[in-house]
């Protein structure tokens, strides 16, 4: 965090994905400088213990899935720990005074994020979503009328989303396919793709940086 709370422009909260640790969010924070930016982070711990099929240890995570069904991964899990997440985003809200938040996340963190994202739009200035997937029927996005004219106020956060082309755990066809739905349900969206695998926000320091000044602008 910035030194001073009046320094402090924005605040991103972090999700990390199955198996990594809320400090691996926090080293993506520090090699971005974001605090240089006054945008402080904050990064959340996942609530559960899962049977990891990739690595065979039992490893952190938001809500229970199938490696081979990351999209119908389910309910009462995900609602869990999204009222978690909700908690906390209502308890920074209120010590910081409103002030601006971005919700990012890698993977199952991302997931997590944008299921938070699409139903609490209201609470972000945006969102930072590397390798992110949709929560099967959890999710849904209501095509957006783009000849209704949309009050000021009722404007969707902007959306990052970043992904590997060599990632082998989620397709990088996924996002392209999670930015069109996105986008027709009236958000802004910005892609970015990189070179490595299933590795959390790897090469994207720079451009969310350059993603977070615009919002801040």
């Amino acid at each position: 965090m910035p030194q001073n709370i009046d320094d402090i422009h924005a605040i991103v909260v972090w999700l990390h994905g199955m198996g990594e640790e809320p400090m691996t969010m926090l080293d993506v924070a520090m090699t971005s400088r974001l605090c240089e930016m006054g945008v402080g982070s904050v990064a959340l711990k996942a609530p559960m213990q899962h049977f990891s099929r990739i690595t065979g240890e039992v490893v952190d995570a938001w809500f229970d899935q199938e490696i081979d069904h990351l999209e119908v991964s389910g309910g009462a899990e995900v609602e869990d720990a999204a009222g978690r997440v909700d908690d906390y985003i209502n308890f920074l809200i209120k010590k910081t005074g409103n002030v601006r938040i971005v919700v990012a996340g890698f993977s199952q963190g991302a997931a997590l994020a944008l299921f938070e994202l699409v139903r609490h739009p209201d609470k972000f200035l945006g969102a930072l979503l590397y390798s992110p997937y949709k929560i099967g029927d959890n999710l849904f996005f209501p095509r957006h009328d783009f000849k209704q004219r949309q009050p000021t106020d009722l404007v969707k956060p902007r959306v990052w989303i970043g992904y590997g082309l060599n990632d082998w755990v989620i397709p990088a066809r996924w996002s392209y396919s999670l930015a069109t739905e996105l986008r027709n349900s009236g958000f802004s969206v910005v892609t970015r793709h990189y070179l490595g695998g299933h590795v959390p926000f790897s090469g994207a320091q720079e451009d969310i940086r350059n993603f977070l000044r615009s919002l801040l602008l």
